[in-house]
């Protein structure tokens, strides 16, 4: 009878240990699916850039001139602050 259990203990913890490992290849398998995702994504964004600097730069140039402005003799001379 001792046999038995002993048996089905060192059978449930295989069955353990296999569920665990099986886990972790999920979680492999789950962490390149985002690093993927997220190398797609910045891949497909590079081309877009000039967007991002079309819209960003006088965002930022301008409020920052200002701001300079205020306690500094400044200029502006396109994008560039002087």
């Amino acid at each position: 009878m001792a046999k038995k259990r002993r048996h089905a203990a060192h059978r449930h913890a295989r069955h353990a240990h296999h569920i665990e490992h099986a886990s972790h290849k999920d979680k492999n398998a789950q962490a390149v699916g985002i690093f993927a995702r997220y190398i797609i994504l910045i891949l497909l964004g590079i081309p877009n850039l000039w967007l991002f600097y079309l819209i960003f730069t006088p965002l930022t140039a301008y409020p920052v001139f200002w701001l300079l402005s205020l306690s500094y003799d400044t200029s502006l001379l396109g994008t560039s602050i002087i």
